[in-house]
């Protein structure tokens, strides 16, 4: 267990540092909703402005509900990751994906944010072997362990791609994640825990392209029209065929 206000120094410094990634694969406590938006949000976005992608853990809370105590309106359910992870817009909110299991990992916490953004973002695998401490291994399980692994994406990318943006390393790996179904009736995971899919780094570093924004999400009370940006980072001509598909 551990607050924003312990870790957000360290984030900021680790940025005049020269950091080129912050991964925060830690359960964050005190962030209700309205502290979220107003505070955490937006420096999580001035970070990721500065060109250093911010990528966090959807957490470990399957599809439960937190409460809130509200003294005029009673008691106000929240559907977790969203009220005690990470998830503003310009970062990176990763789901774990168990390898053995071939299907997204029960505890992997469900989407969307309480302020109705596209999250998770992105799964990672996780049931993992990992190098331990004197040369042992370990298993490795949780939204903590796919975390670091989109966090070292992220590094392979930016590395083949100096010049891009933290908005464009974003949109290499959600515009080429894997869609992931599931196994018991070959429907497609819901967005709500898979996010964009199964991360494909080979294909996020090798894209053709980048297509902007990554995700969007919208109410029946609130539709708007919506222009995607495409932008050629191949040295040929490129076409692309557009579909749609209500899910």
């Amino acid at each position: 267990y551990r607050t924003w206000q312990a870790f957000w120094p360290v984030f900021t410094q680790a940025v005049k540092d020269g950091a080129n990634v912050i991964d925060a694969d830690e359960y964050m406590g005190g962030l209700t909703p309205s502290y979220k938006v107003s505070t955490v949000d937006p420096i999580i976005n001035k970070i990721t402005n500065l060109g250093v992608p911010f990528v966090a853990a959807a957490g470990n809370f399957g599809s439960n509900f937190i409460s809130y105590q509200n003294p005029s309106a009673g008691f106000t359910y929240y559907p977790l990751p969203q009220t005690q992870a990470l998830t503003a817009s310009g970062a990176i909110t990763v789901a774990a994906y168990d390898v053995d299991q071939k299907t997204i990992a029960e505890y992997s916490s469900i989407g969307p944010s309480p302020d109705l953004l596209f999250k998770p973002d992105i799964m990672a695998p996780t049931n993992i072997d990992t190098i331990g401490l004197k040369g042992s291994y370990r298993n490795f399980n949780g939204t903590s362990a796919a975390t670091p692994v989109i966090s070292g994406c992220v590094t392979l990318v930016k590395q083949a791609h100096p010049d891009w943006t933290s908005e464009e390393i974003k949109a290499s790996l959600m515009n080429n994640a894997e869609i992931k179904y599931n196994p018991q009736n070959n429907e497609p995971i819901t967005w709500l825990l898979q996010g964009a899919g199964l991360v494909n780094v080979y294909k996020a570093v090798t894209t053709p392209a980048l297509i902007t924004p990554y995700s969007t999400l919208m109410t029946p009370d609130n539709l708007k029209p919506i222009t995607f940006n495409i932008k050629n980072t191949s040295d040929t001509t490129q076409t692309f065929n557009i579909s749609s598909e209500l899910t």
